[in-house]
């Protein structure tokens, strides 16, 4: 589903865009990724590629994992290495858990999983574009 909104609703460049995690390794290198530290491939790079624009993250990525990876987690990781982007998290945890998020989170939007493509699509398009806006001025 993620692939198809970064292609297809965000118009977003797939040689550099990508739906990353399936596997612990690619989960453990999201915030490289993320940084242009990996390149799509999630490989080293031998420059910095630029920084993503956004970050779309599950809550509960791996809740198999010790000590489970939480999307507010790696959120806060990328702000601590001084991501700059836009992040969105997406849950499906009660609305009392959302609201947590939204306050506690240093993601910008904190989203239901069950939100339409069109939805997410205009909240990254917001996000990024009002960074954007900040960052050229």
């Amino acid at each position: 589903v993620l692939s198809t909104c970064l292609e297809c609703t965000l118009g977003c460049d797939m040689r550099r865009s990508r739906a990353v995690g399936k596997t612990l390794d690619e989960q453990l290198a999201f915030v490289d990724f993320a940084l242009g530290l990996l390149d799509a491939d999630m490989q080293p790079v031998s420059s910095p590629l630029p920084p993503v624009d956004a970050v779309i993250l599950d809550q509960n990525i791996n809740l198999d994992h010790s000590p489970p990876i939480f999307g507010s987690d790696v959120a806060a990781q990328l702000r601590k290495r001084g991501f700059k982007g836009a992040v969105i998290i997406l849950t499906g945890e009660s609305e009392q858990k959302l609201d947590e998020l939204r306050l506690t989170s240093l993601a910008e939007a904190v989203l239901e999983k069950g939100s339409s493509l069109p939805r997410l699509a205009q909240t990254v398009n917001m996000l990024v574009h009002s960074r954007k806006s900040v960052a050229d001025s």
